[in-house]
């Protein structure tokens, strides 16, 4: 049985297109994938999207052989995704903190995920996004998503 790293780093071998970006989600039951561009007034724009049911049990094979057919019915030419988390090992929070930079808040994500999660800061992998920067009182609302290390490292090892 060939790992699934070995399968889908084959897949992935194409020529990149920085103006897509794709999303790979894959489930037990289906594999899915979009597209998405930017659109002529510069918002984002679904530009495909496609299901393949897995067939038989949800093996890393099977995964990957309906990843590989979806790839090719769509005409996918990216040599990398954005790949889909979730589950009890990873969160999501929507979050109020004093306005600040991007640069800044790479900096204080850290600490502030550690009032906001149930995990150890240092058994995450964490990131957090600006939604809004012009709430009252000098506020900001940011997202922040984590997962567990040692459930990205199995998810991720799906497509490196």
């Amino acid at each position: 049985m060939k790992p699934i790293v070995d399968q889908l780093s084959k897949i992935f071998k194409r020529e990149r297109t920085p103006e897509a970006k794709v999303g790979l989600d894959i489930g037990t039951y289906s594999v899915k994938i979009i597209e998405i561009g930017e659109s002529v007034d510069e918002k984002p724009k679904v530009l495909k999207f496609g299901i393949e049911k897995i067939k038989g049990e949800a093996t890393i094979e099977n995964q990957a052989a309906a990843t590989k057919r979806l790839l090719q019915q769509m005409n996918v030419k990216q040599d990398w995704v954005n790949l889909s988390v979730s589950g009890p090992m990873t969160i999501i929070r929507f979050i109020t903190l004093p306005k600040m930079t991007k640069e800044d808040l790479k900096k204080a994500i850290r600490y502030e995920a550690e009032r906001h999660i149930p995990f150890k800061v240092d058994e995450v992998n964490l990131d957090g996004y600006i939604l809004q920067d012009n709430l009252e009182n000098d506020k900001m609302k940011v997202l922040l998503a984590c997962a567990k290390k040692k459930f990205h490292k199995a998810k991720n090892g799906y497509t490196e």
